[in-house]
């Protein structure tokens, strides 16, 4: 399976993380969608994955920012 890098922004904290997913997916929302559906479907290491992006777009634990804010 063909992979690509895609960066993920929050423009609130004007923070960013790359990640890599599977080459069919075109933008930031599928993305963030599709690390939080393998966080819920898969096991360990892909929730680990998805709380070490979340903290890299957004550092506060009480922050309503929605996490994904891309510009």
């Amino acid at each position: 399976m063909t992979k690509r890098k895609i960066t993920l922004t929050n423009t609130f904290h004007h923070t960013t993380c790359t990640v890599i997913v599977p080459a069919g997916i075109a933008n930031q929302r599928d993305a963030w969608e599709h690390l939080q559906e393998l966080a819920h479907r898969g096991g360990p290491a892909d929730r680990r994955r998805l709380t070490r992006v979340r903290q890299a777009l957004c550092p506060w634990n009480d922050c309503r920012c929605g996490v994904l804010r891309p510009a």
